[in-house]
């Protein structure tokens, strides 16, 4: 596990963009070690980052929790390795969980449900972006299990999440399924655990900073 702090993160030429859902081509921006902000001197972050950078965890099939308060930069990091992982001639994939969870019930219903399950399994990286804003219902439960069964021990998965990987047990909502689902996801899996100030709270501040110093 490690501890970091938003500060330790970003110096970024901009954030990066949306993944399309096919061929695992990212548009927007990029990533390199130049944009983490080393002035604090969090080296062993700075060291953890590189080998994630370097994608040898996505070819031993592990996974990447990456928690902490919103506006923390999780999905700029999530979507940052994404992009590098494309650079690097890997498949990728990003969900937005909630979206993901509203798109299989719908797949359910008109009979893509099997093939889009196909699709998700084989990727090499999944991003699943937003994991726990509510407790999931039975279906979605399901839905995640299948997932996270077609891809355990043969892709890699990073998880997005405001909520303490301690935990989800709750979020998944059902004992059963909770060991299940957390067998499959955590225990191979490195952690990134963002701490500090948000993000927006400080570019709101640095906003009225400048207005108030251009009468």
């Amino acid at each position: 596990d490690q501890d970091v702090k938003y500060s330790d993160l970003v110096e970024i030429s901009k954030r990066s963009g949306e993944f399309s859902k096919h061929y695992g081509k990212l548009w927007g921006g990029f990533i390199h070690l130049s944009h983490v902000n080393a002035a604090t001197g969090r080296r062993p972050f700075l060291w953890v980052f590189a080998r994630l950078v370097g994608g040898d965890w996505i070819d031993r099939n592990e996974n990447l929790l990456i928690t902490g308060a919103t506006g923390l930069g999780k999905s700029w990091i999530a979507c940052a390795l994404g992009h590098k992982a494309c650079r690097d001639n890997r498949s990728v994939q990003y969900h937005r969980v909630p979206r993901l969870f509203e798109a299989l019930a719908l797949a359910r219903g008109d009979g893509r449900y099997g093939r889009l399950l196909k699709t998700i399994g084989r990727v090499q990286l999944l991003i699943l972006d937003d994991w726990g804003l509510a407790v999931l219902s039975p279906p979605e439960r399901r839905d995640l299990l299948e997932i996270l069964d077609d891809r355990h021990g043969r892709a890699s998965t990073i998880v997005t999440s405001q909520i303490p990987v301690e935990h989800w047990h709750d979020i998944i909502g059902d004992p059963t399924l909770g060991d299940a689902i957390l067998d499959r996801l955590v225990h191979n899996a490195h952690r990134l655990q963002l701490t500090g100030e948000s993000m927006r709270k400080q570019n709101a501040r640095n906003q009225a900073l400048d207005a108030n110093s251009n009468p």
